[in-house]
């Protein structure tokens, strides 16, 4: 079983995870929670909200992140362009803008912005927003464990360490090409996923 040093990962499905932190800071990644039909309802209310990731701008991984950040006026740490457009919805003392390559510190939160194979665009009100380039995220956590999100990427090349490993929430994709890449994807019966949830690709249930 892998050692989750104190923290915590929830799935909350499609492509939206929390991570707490041994003294309990909390980390949203994608937020698509209270609209996402995949969420159970009991996770539908977030009561801490500490940092937002973010790995691209379409509506099934923020259309929760304006009143999410609103209610609890977390860092949200995502590629410049999107930033830019938070901004402009009144979000520039939230706003940690990133580019790929990037890292910073969130809290207890350690982040680095990785490459992702996929478009990024916000619809604002019906009007399509250039969003900046997709990305990954590799967040480290204390106590060493690091997690790499993926993000919408159609093609991920992943090596899993000791303490490191891939939330692959990909597209779906034959078997047969997803296993033709250096790709590790244990099963991590840590992971929490609510009743109701199906869980990512290589998670099983807790």
């Amino acid at each position: 079983m892998l050692d989750m040093k104190g923290s915590k990962v929830k799935y909350f499905g499609h492509s939206t995870f929390s991570l707490t932190t041994r003294s309990g800071q909390v980390a949203l990644i994608d937020p698509f929670v209270m609209s996402n039909p995949a969420c159970p309802e009991e996770l539908k209310k977030v009561p801490r909200l500490d940092v937002i990731f973010i790995s691209h701008a379409h509506g099934d991984h923020i259309a929760d992140l304006l009143p999410l950040a609103k209610q609890h006026k977390p860092k949200i740490a995502a590629i410049y362009e999107t930033c830019v457009w938070l901004d402009s919805k009144g979000f520039e003392n939230e706003t940690s803008p990133m580019s790929k390559g990037g890292s910073q510190q969130i809290g207890e939160f350690h982040v680095t912005m990785t490459h992702a194979f996929h478009s990024n665009s916000i619809d604002d009100g019906g009007k399509l927003i250039y969003g900046g380039e997709p990305a990954g995220l590799v967040i480290r956590m204390p106590g060493g464990l690091t997690i790499y999100h993926a993000g919408d990427t159609n093609v991920v090349w992943a090596a899993v360490y000791n303490q490191f490993f891939a939330l692959a929430v990909m597209p779906k994709e034959p078997a047969d090409e997803i296993e033709a890449f250096p790709v590790t994807l244990p099963p991590f019966p840590n992971i929490e996923t609510a009743p109701g949830a199906p869980p990512p690709m290589g998670v099983q249930a807790a």
